[in-house]
C-alpha cells in the first residue's frame, strides 16, 4: 500500500483504488472498529460502509490514489475518503446518481452509495477549493441509555450559569422527560454521547441553575462558521417558567456578544422569544450580532422579490443584483449531510451543473421515501450559478426559509422543501 499511519485513535492509509487493496484493507478496518470502540453489530455497519464507499470509488475512478482516514469524532467513529477531482466526472458520486441508467452490469454507484447512507448515522460529501473531493460517514459509538427524568424542580432565585457536568447530565435527562420532541435526540437519551461531542467542540450547552444548584433551564447550541444555531430554552422548573426562560436567553445573548459570532438563530417554531432579543421571519427566530456592513447579493429575476422581502423583514441592508446567465458545468455534485436522529437532511452543491434540477429532484424523492421531515438546501448568494440554482430549486418545491448573514464574507440562502 502507499502508506499506513496508525495511532491509538486514528488510522490513515493511502493506496491506489483496486479490489486487491480494498480486500486487504477491510480486515484492518474491522479490527480498528472493534478495538474497544463499537459493538460487533456496529462494527459490521462500519466495515460495510467502508467496503461500499471504496468499491463505488474504484468502479468510477479505478487506480486513482485515495487517502482513507478512520478516526474518532465526538460520539461517532468516522471515516473519510479523499481524492483529487481534476479531470474526473464526480456526478456518479452523488448519493442518487441520475446517470446510472446508462451503466450496465453489476451493482452500480447509485445503489452502493444509497446502501452506505442507509446503514450509517451520518453521511456527507464535500469538494474543497483545491479540487479535493471527500466522502465522509459516521457510525455512533455505544453509549448507555438513561431513563428520562420527569419531575421538574421548584426553582429558588437567584439564577446563574453552571458548567458542572452533573448539572448538564440532569438537564439533558429532564429535557428528554419534559419535552416530547427532545426524546428522539440521541444526546438526551445518552448524555455521555453529548459529552463526547462537547469535548470534540461539536456542540455546547448553557445551563441555568437556581440558588440550590438545581437546573432550571438549558439551551444546547452549535456554531458553524460564525453562526450559532440553538435549541430551547428548555425550562426545567415548575414555577417562574417565563422568567427562567428569559434569564437563559439573556445569558446566551450576552455570551455570544463577547465572541466572534455573526448571527444566532433557532429554527424551533415554539420559540417564545422571552426578553424580545430576537426577530422572527418564516418561523425562524434570529439575532444579528454586532454591526451589519451591508453588501450585494445575486439573484435571478424570479427570486429577487422574495429575497428583498426577506432582507427587509430581517432589517438587513442588501443590494439584490438581478443576474442572467448560463450554467457552465455539465453535471452536478451535491454534498449531503444526513442526521437520522433529527430526521434532517442538508444539501449543499459542490458543483452546479446543467442537470441541477434533475439531480435535486432525485435526491428529494429518495429523502421523502426515507421520511426525512426537514430537507434544507444551502446556497451562497454570490455568483450566477448559485442564483440560477435557487430559481430552479423553487420550481422543485423549495421555498425561502431564512438567510444566514455574513458567513465567510457572504450570505447563505437556506431553502426548505415544502412540497
Amino acid at each position: 500500500m502507499g502508506g499506513i499511519f496508525v495511532t491509538d485513535n486514528r488510522l490513515e492509509i493511502k493506496f491506489p483504488l483496486s479490489e486487491r487493496y480494498i480486500g486487504a484493507l477491510l480486515p484492518l478496518v474491522r479490527s480498528y472498529a472493534e478495538d474497544g470502540r463499537l459493538s460487533a453489530v456496529q462494527a459490521g455497519k462500519y466495515e460495510l460502509a467502508a467496503e461500499e464507499f471504496l468499491t463505488s470509488l474504484a468502479s468510477d475512478v479505478p487506480g486513482s490514489p485515495v487517502l482513507a482516514k478512520f478516526f474518532e469524532r465526538g460520539r461517532h467513529l468516522s471515516m473519510s475518503f479523499s481524492l483529487v477531482s481534476k479531470g474526473l466526472d464526480l456526478s456518479g458520486l452523488n448519493m442518487v446518481n441520475i446517470h446510472s441508467a446508462r451503466r450496465s452490469g453489476e451493482i452500480d454507484t447509485e445503489t452502493r452509495l444509497l446502501l452506505v447512507s442507509r446503514s450509517v448515522d451520518e453521511f456527507s460529501a464535500a469538494l474543497d477549493e483545491r479540487g479535493v473531493c471527500s466522502f465522509n460517514c459516521s457510525v455512533e459509538k455505544d453509549y448507555a441509555e438513561q431513563e428520562p427524568l420527569r419531575s421538574p424542580i421548584r426553582a429558588v432565585k437567584p439564577y446563574r450559569v453552571s458548567e458542572s457536568a452533573d448539572v448538564q447530565r440532569v438537564s439533558l435527562l429532564l429535557a428528554a422527560g419534559l419535552y416530547e420532541n427532545m426524546r428522539g435526540k440521541t444526546y438526551c437519551r445518552r448524555p455521555d454521547s453529548f459529552f463526547a461531542d462537547q469535548k470534540a467542540g461539536i456542540i455546547s450547552m448553557l445551563c441555568l441553575v437556581d440558588a440550590n444548584d438545581s437546573p432550571v433551564a438549558v439551551i444546547p447550541w452549535k456554531e458553524r462558521k460564525g453562526t450559532v444555531i440553538f435549541e430551547g430554552p428548555f425550562v426545567l422548573c415548575e414555577n417562574d417558567r417565563d422568567e427562567a426562560a428569559a434569564a437563559a436567553i439573556e445569558q446566551l445573548v450576552t455570551r455570544f456578544g463577547k465572541e466572534d459570532v455573526v448571527c444566532a438563530l433557532t429554527e424551533r417554531k415554539d420559540f417564545a422569544n422571552q426578553g424580545g432579543y430576537f426577530e422572527r421571519v418564516n418561523g425562524v427566530s434570529f439575532r444579528v450580532m454586532g454591526e451589519d456592513d451591508g453588501g450585494t447579493v445575486w439573484a435571478v429575476s424570479e427570486m429577487a422579490p422574495l429575497l428583498k422581502k426577506q432582507y427587509e423583514a430581517m432589517e438587513l441592508l442588501r443590494n439584490v443584483l438581478v443576474v442572467k446567465g448560463d450554467i457552465k458545468q455539465e453535471r452536478t455534485l451535491l454534498s449531503l449531510s444526513l442526521q437520522a436522529d433529527l430526521e434532517r437532511a442538508s444539501l449543499r452543491p459542490e458543483i452546479i451543473g446543467r442537470d441541477f434540477k434533475e439531480v435535486l429532484a432525485a435526491h428529494v424523492e429518495e429523502l421523502k421515501k426515507r421520511k426525512y421531515e426537514t430537507i434544507a438546501l444551502f446556497l451562497p448568494m454570490r455568483g450566477i450559478e448559485p442564483a440560477i440554482a435557487a430559481g430552479l430549486a423553487s420550481e422543485q418545491g423549495f421555498g425561502v426559509w431564512y438567510i444566514i448573514p455574513g458567513v465567510a464574507g457572504g450570505d447563505i440562502l437556506v431553502l426548505r422543501y415544502e412540497g
